[in-house]
Parts: structure tokens; sequence; C-alpha cells
């Protein structure tokens, strides 16, 4: 398993074919923009106005775009197609956003020579029925892909995330947490299947506050970390199968926060391991641990 799914992942990224895994989890009905006209864009601008616009799309992107931060609304699909396509920038799904599906893309957003201006790669701040499908996340500058303020039904599956040097500021890969205030009892609900958490990672993969998270298949050699996979302020997180080589602080629960685990491997890791038996949710889907 430790030699085959790098493999599987990097395989997985290079085909770059849309649908190529059965979608699992949390955000398993979504469509994005399925219906909807097929557009091409290959500028900024192009992009823009396609994220930007009301109808139904099915989005795919060429080449190398620098798009800042770039809001994107309900019922899309955007996808990478062509060699290497690169999204520059913050891709921004606010509340009100639904049912989208971002896939088959590099997403950078690095910080200057400062090291200021970076930040996060995607940003899911409040919106719902989200699915994001082989990525590769570099050198964000904030987190990588962070998922707040009301964001619900979200899965993430078959990506990376990696950055070039220890030395960046901030290597703060997912935050995932439910509604800010005090006295709600909403949940945000995650899975992440699959997903790679590679070179130079150094913590919050993911850390989670007020969530319900499903964590199976996915794998950690990121080493000189800080922390893994952080339970905390009522968060639940329920982890299977997945595999932690040469990894700080992989497994832990704080601040009321709840883990279990069931069948996990931990090679060569070092710092907090928490027993993982803790009372969390049951998912309500089916799925296939490998």
């Amino acid at each position: 398993m430790r030699k085959l799914f790098p493999i599987l992942c990097l395989a997985s990224f290079l085909l770059g074919a849309s649908g190529l895994f059965a979608q699992e989890g949390f955000a398993g009905n979504v469509t994005g923009g399925q219906g909807g006209r097929e557009v091409t864009v290959k500028s900024p601008e192009e992009l823009r106005a396609a994220a930007e616009a009301e109808e139904p799309l099915v989005i795919s992107v060429q080449g190398n775009l620098k798009i800042g931060n770039l809001p994107v609304r309900s019922n899309k699909t955007i996808q990478g197609v062509g060699t290497k396509p690169t999204l520059i920038g913050n891709l921004f799904l606010m509340s009100g956003s639904q049912n989208v599906i971002i896939r088959n893309l590099r997403i950078s957003n690095p910080s200057n020579r400062k090291n200021a201006e970076g930040f996060d790669g995607l940003t899911i701040r409040g919106g719902k029925l989200i699915l994001i499908e082989n990525c590769l996340f570099k050198d964000c500058g904030d987190g990588a892909l962070d998922i707040s303020h009301g964001a619900d039904l979200v899965t993430v599956a078959w990506c990376k995330f990696e950055y070039s040097s220890e030395d960046m500021r901030h290597r703060l890969v997912m935050l995932i947490y439910g509604p800010p205030k005090k006295k709600s009892k909403g949940r945000a609900r995650v899975t992440l299947h699959h997903n790679w958490f590679g070179k130079n990672c150094g913590s919050r993969m993911p850390a989670a506050r007020k969530a319900h998270v499903h964590m199976f298949n996915n794998f950690f050699d990121c080493k000189d970390n800080d922390y893994a996979t952080n339970a905390r302020e009522d968060a639940q997180i329920l982890s299977e199968q997945n595999v932690y080589q040469s990894v700080k602080n992989p497994f832990y629960a704080e601040d009321n926060g709840r883990l279990k685990g069931e069948g996990n491997i931990f090679k060569d890791c070092h710092g907090k391991r928490d027993d993982g038996e803790d009372k969390v949710f049951e998912p309500p889907y089916n799925y296939a641990l490998d």
C-alpha cells in the first residue's frame, strides 16, 4: 500500500480523465455544469466570465492562467484539459455557490519575495455540494484548500498537496470548520479520500472544528511537518485505512474533538497519536475501502 498509493495518485492526475473514479462521499450527488453549455477558456478574462455566469456551464481550462481572486457561481464544472492546465490565484466558492465540480487542475497561489500576498488556492466559504477531484495544490501562500463558514457537503478526492520548500511561511494544508457562531449547531460535512499529503506539507491535514470529517485511504509522507490530523472544538473525525509514514504528531484530538481510527498504518511516526476509540458519526453513504 505505501509504495502503490503514490503511484495511483500520480497516475490519476496524469491521466486527467474526468469521472475516472466513482464519486463517493458527502458530495456524491453533485452534477456541476451537467446539461449546460460546454465552453473552452484560454485567458483569465474568459474564465472569469464563465465562472460568474448564472447559467450551468462545463468550463474547460487550457494553459497557465493568473486569475487573482475568482468567484465561482453555482452549477459549474471547471476542469483542466491539455498540457498542465494551471490556475495561479484563488478560486472562491462563497455562500450561495452550490453544485460545483473542480477537477484535473494544478492550483497555486504563492507568496511574493517578501513572503506576502499569498492566499488560499481554493476557498470554500459557505459553498455547498462541492466536489474537488484529481487536482494538484502546490505552494499556496495560506491554506491550500480551506472549507469554512457554513460550507457543507464537500468531497476532496484523488488530490495531491505539496510545497517546494520548508522555508515557506504558511504550509497550512486544509482547515475545516463549520458555522463560526458559537451557538450554531451546524457542522461542515466533508469526505477526504485517496489524497496524497506530500512534500513539505506542514500542518492541518486536516485541522477540523465543528465538522464531521470522513477520511479513508489517504497517504501522508510529509516528514519534518508540525502536525497532521487534528480534531478540535466539537469536531468528529472518522479515519479508516490511511497511511502515515515518517510523520510528526500524526493523529490526535483536543478541545472536545473526537477521533475514531480503524485500520490506519503508522510507520516511523512520532509525537502525538491518540488511540482513536471515540464515538463518532456514521457516514450516510456507501463507500469502498482499499
